[in-house]
């Protein structure tokens, strides 16, 4: 998975969509991809349905289609 370095300016959030989030395992259909995160922004946040994400929480595929990350 890659996501394209994102700067925003302060006070403001993005989806993380598909169009942000390039996924590609030819072994995996898109719903069962499960993804990590691994480091938590240096600067900001990463929230799942505002919530906020800490290392080693997990969403999936479903999650950026719902647009819930961000």
């Amino acid at each position: 998975m890659t996501v394209r370095p994102l700067r925003l300016s302060y006070g403001s959030s993005l989806l993380l969509t598909r169009d942000v989030v390039t996924v590609s395992d030819t072994d995996t259909l898109l719903k069962d991809l499960i993804f990590t995160l691994e480091q938590v922004p240096r600067h900001g946040n990463v929230t799942s349905d505002g919530r906020l994400m800490k290392e080693g929480d997990q969403f999936s595929f479903e999650h950026l289609d719902n647009s819930l990350i961000r």
